[in-house]
This record gives C-alpha cells, sequence and structure tokens, in this order.
C-alpha cells in the first residue's frame, strides 16, 4: 500500500482551478503532471458544444508511456478527476502518481462528483461510461416472474377495489331520494371510507385476497370410468396470466376473459398466486366417497377449464405394477392410491402430484397452486394420506421407492456409557524436563505431582 507524498500543486494550477472550477469557466480539460516534484499543468481545451466529443478527444493528450492526471468538466461546475498511469509507464511514475492522487485532491477541494483510474486509452469512451452508471438489477429468471407476478396481484387488487367503488356507487344512487342529498353525500367519501354497514349483503366489496381467480387449464374430462386420452388444453383465467408473466403477453382469446364465478373460485395469497381454492366435482367427490370405502384403489384427479373445477378424469383398481402405466407424461395431474404392502396390516393412501419437465409452464404454475386445495379436500372426504409423493415421471414412482418412502426411519442410537465412580489420582514421578538433562539433575527428590483421570473417562 503506496504512502502519500507531499508533492503541492503549483501557483499556476492553483490560479487556473480557482478561475475555471465554477460554471462560468470556459475550460473543459485541464491536464496535470508532476514536474519538479510540483503538480503544474501540462495541457488545457476549451470546451465545446458536445461532452461527449470532448471525453473521446482525451486519447489524444494521453500517452501509453506517460502517467498523468485529468480534471474533465462535465457540466457547469461538475468535474471528473481521472487519473491515467499505463502499464508501459516507468515504475517509478507508477508509484509517484498512486502515492500523489489524495494529496492532488485534497488541494483541489476534493470537489469531484466521479473519479477515475484508468490504464488503458481505449478507456476513455463516454458510451462505456454512460453504460457504467446504468442501474444493475442482477435477477433470476425465477425472481423476475415473482416480480411480474406481484405486479399483477397489484393490479387486480386496483381492478377489484374499483369494481366495488363503481357497484357501491350505483347501488347508492338507486336508493337515493329525489334530492340526491344521499348520493352527493356517497361521492364525497373516499372508497375507503364507504365501509357499508353491519349485516348488508348488497353493496360489501369483496377481500382484497379474494379475487376473481382465472380459469384452469385443461379440457373437460371424460366420464367417471372411462379413461382420459386426451392432453392438449386451452389457457383460459389464471393461466392467461401465468402467460403474461412467461411471455409479457396476456391472452386476448375469449376464453381466457369469460368471467369466473367469485363464489366457487377464490385466490388466497400475499406476494402472489399461493392458492388458488377450486371446487371439486360431482365425479370427484364420488370417486373420493368409492375410494374411502376400497371400492376403488386409484384416482386420477385433473384441473378442467369449462366448467372450473376438478374432476376425477380416471378411477379403477389397479395392481401398484400398473400405476406407472396409468401416470400422464405431458400435463401435471393429481393421483391418489391405495398402496398395500406384504409386510403392512392396512393399505396406505398415498397423494402423488406428478409434474413432467415437458409439460407447459403454465399448467405447472395452475397445479402447483391447486395443490393445497385437492389435499385439502381430500383430508376433508375422511382419507388419511401416509405420504405424499411430488414426481416429475412414473419412473420416480415405483415399489422400491414407495417401500423406502413408508419405511420408518430409525435414527442410531446407542445407550449411554456408564460413568466410572473411580476419583482422580495423585502420583508422583519425575518431571519430564530432567529427562532431557540426564545425571544427577535426574535423580534426587525433585518429583512432579500429576493428577490421572479416572478409568474410563476418555472412552
Amino acid at each position: 500500500m503506496s504512502s502519500a507524498t507531499a508533492i503541492p500543486i503549483s501557483r499556476g494550477l492553483g490560479d487556473l482551478w480557482e478561475v475555471q472550477k465554477p460554471s462560468t469557466g470556459t475550460v473543459r480539460v485541464i491536464k496535470i503532471r508532476i514536474k519538479d516534484e510540483t503538480c503544474d499543468v501540462d495541457s488545457k481545451r476549451e470546451k465545446t458544444n458536445s461532452v461527449e466529443n470532448d471525453f473521446n478527444a482525451l486519447r489524444e493528450l494521453v500517452s501509453e508511456t506517460e502517467a498523468c492526471y485529468i480534471l474533465f468538466r462535465k457540466s457547469d461546475s461538475q468535474w471528473f478527476f481521472i487519473s491515467f498511469v499505463p502499464d508501459r509507464a516507468p515504475i517509478a511514475d507508477k508509484l509517484v502518481y498512486a502515492a500523489t492522487t489524495s494529496p492532488l485532491k485534497h488541494n483541489l477541494g476534493g470537489s469531484f462528483i466521479d473519479d477515475f483510474r484508468f490504464d488503458k486509452i481505449a478507456e476513455f469512451n463516454w458510451t462505456s461510461y454512460l453504460e457504467s452508471k446504468k442501474p444493475v438489477k442482477c435477477l433470476s429468471e425465477r425472481e423476475k416472474q415473482i416480480e411480474k407476478l406481484n405486479e399483477m396481484e397489484a393490479q387486480a387488487r386496483r381492478e377489484q377495489e374499483e369494481a366495488a367503488s363503481r357497484k357501491l356507487r350505483s347501488s347508492s344512487t338507486s336508493t337515493t331520494s329525489p334530492s340526491g342529498t344521499a348520493s352527493d353525500k356517497t361521492r364525497s367519501l373516499s372508497p375507503v371510507d364507504r365501509k357499508p354497514s353491519v349485516g348488508s349483503s348488497s353493496t360489501t366489496p369483496a377481500s382484497p385476497k379474494t379475487t376473481k381467480a382465472p380459469s384452469a387449464i385443461a379440457k373437460p374430462a371424460p366420464p367417471l370410468s372411462s379413461v382420459s386420452t386426451s392432453t392438449s388444453s386451452g389457457v383460459s383465467g389464471l393461466a392467461a396470466k401465468f402467460e403474461y408473466m412467461n411471455t409479457g403477453e396476456l391472452s386476448t382469446s375469449p376464453s381466457a376473459s369469460r368471467p369466473v364465478q367469485e363464489e366457487h373460485v377464490r385466490v388466497d395469497g400475499i406476494g402472489g398466486y399461493h392458492t388458488v381454492k377450486l371446487p371439486l366435482s360431482s365425479s370427484a367427490t364420488t370417486a373420493l366417497s368409492q375410494y374411502k370405502t376400497n371400492t376403488i384403489n386409484f384416482i386420477e384427479l385433473q384441473v378442467t377449464e369449462d366448467p372450473e373445477e376438478i374432476v376425477a378424469a380416471y378411477t379403477g383398481s389397479i395392481p401398484v405394477g400398473s400405476v406407472g402405466s396409468r401416470i400422464i407424461t405431458t400435463e401435471p395431474r393429481f393421483y391418489l392410491y391405495n398402496f398395500m404392502s406384504p409386510s403392512a396390516l392396512a393399505p396406505k393412501s398415498l397423494f402423488i402430484y406428478c409434474c413432467p419437465d415437458k409439460s407447459p409452464a403454465k399448467m405447472r404454475m395452475v397445479y402447483s397452486t391447486v395443490k393445497p386445495t385437492v389435499s385439502k379436500e381430500i383430508s376433508v372426504a375422511g382419507i388419511n394420506l401416509a405420504k405424499n409423493f411430488e414426481i416429475r415421471g412414473p419412473e420416480e414412482f415405483t415399489v422400491q421407492q414407495i417401500n423406502d418412502a413408508l419405511r420408518p426411519s430409525h435414527a442410531s442410537y446407542e445407550p449411554a456409557k456408564s460413568t466410572t465412580t473411580n476419583k482422580s489420582r495423585t502420583v508422583e514421578a519425575p518431571h519430564p524436563v530432567y529427562s532431557m538433562i540426564g545425571g544427577e539433575a535426574h535423580s534426587g527428590s525433585t518429583k512432579k505431582k500429576i493428577t490421572l483421570p479416572p478409568s474410563g473417562a476418555y472412552e
């Protein structure tokens, strides 16, 4: 680390700086070099109409073998301090200029908006300077998606508050006396102050946490006992919002703008769509009842678009070896399987959420937000889940993997060893240092008392 030098500034530099430092000055550039142990003016340039051109022209003032300082006027009384020490400059100059930087800035008043240290001529570039001043916002792709999701949620809340306010004004207008006094009073209130009285249901705005949930993403499923073979799905509602999160564009299809039944669909969470509550269809409710009575042991649950609900796409009784063939590999799905192990006394219910890697991103997001609702509805139906699985394909749901997941984990346990009741003992022995001396120093009565720990203390 270099020490500061006591090199002063010359009278000429001090007088020039005193005149040109204010906004009234006409000089754009002052080049300073150390001569005869004094910081003196080497050259100067008048300012032109272009700051960019003047800054780029600094390349003509410097040399690859000569260190210097440059004072550059950005605008009015705003100045840059530039220390230019090229790699090919003499070692002595490098040391002197590095040690003189702080004293020179102090002698000049230290009022510089930027301080640069260049070692290459190419660094005198105005475009590079502007790029360096841009704010750096390093966000991962996931953070960018979360940021867009938060913006969409805030926008949805604002729209909901405006709709509730319009509904309240409309209701107040319909019940106003001919004189219009009540209507005028309602208009004078802010949306926050327009709180309905207790017990009023016609003008109660929805809670900010409850928004018209977007539509789900799959087509209507086949009947309860049929096999679902269709994997193509539309995108609407919530999927459209997630489409905006990924592509920056909202879907304008008619299905995306279809109104949603607010009393059936609910979006909860702060900072993003964490949970979407969709109702169970009659087929799903019937399937859960049959599953509970062991009439069937396998259910495939699918989120549909019209109507917006959770349906049972397939039900039946199949062996564990056939479960993999029933798992869809192109779209997310929920599965419920009653697994019976040969060594178990009773079957165990397994909840499986399969989200294949090649499934559309919008569908993955929708299914992940619906998952808590499906799990809760299963519990409400009286089905106790022994294990939850999150897989990406049938290869992650084999008999071996199921048994490993259900096997209780026994922590290694060793009984504590009994502590000994022996007391420490004190013995007398020659001090070890005397074994190095030898002779008579070792003999005699010079001994050291050594306390031995009880037996088993370090076992």
